[in-house]
């Protein structure tokens, strides 16, 4: 009888803070406090910075995800799934802010969503699977 290989643990410490990251992605797509409010108090931002920042918030938060993501995939196929599937929940997050009615559809920003997972997917080097291997098993 072949005993089945146990999971590392550090899959999980790897896997938890991304799928908080996740939840954080869709909580500040979906708040009706837009980005602008929330660094008001230490930034005076003029509305065409406030869209500025918007747009960079979203690259750094796909680039984020798909960095994160990105180094756990031993394989290009598993890794274009998670540039696909990340690409998909931010167009469905775009619906969603169309139909709630206090956040707007933007087309616009569904491509600034796929160019992070872009600039993500550039970060991701392969070889930082090996650099994250030998951290963790020290």
């Amino acid at each position: 009888m072949q005993v089945p290989k146990a999971k590392p643990p550090t899959r999980l410490l790897w896997l938890v803070p991304g799928w908080l990251l996740v939840l954080l992605v869709i909580y500040f797509s979906l708040t009706p406090i837009p980005i602008e409010v929330m660094v008001e108090p230490v930034f005076k931002l003029t509305p065409g910075q406030g869209a500025v920042v918007r747009k960079l918030g979203h690259v750094i938060a796909y680039a984020a995800l798909m960095f994160w993501f990105g180094n756990r995939c031993e394989t290009l196929a598993r890794r274009r799934m998670i540039a696909i599937g990340l690409v998909a929940s931010g167009i469905a997050l775009e619906f969603v802010q169309g139909w709630i009615g206090y956040r707007h559809f933007r087309i616009a920003d569904m491509a600034i969503n796929a160019a992070g997972v872009a600039v993500g997917w550039a970060l991701a080097s392969p070889r930082m699977q090996n650099r994250l291997r030998k951290f963790f098993t020290r």
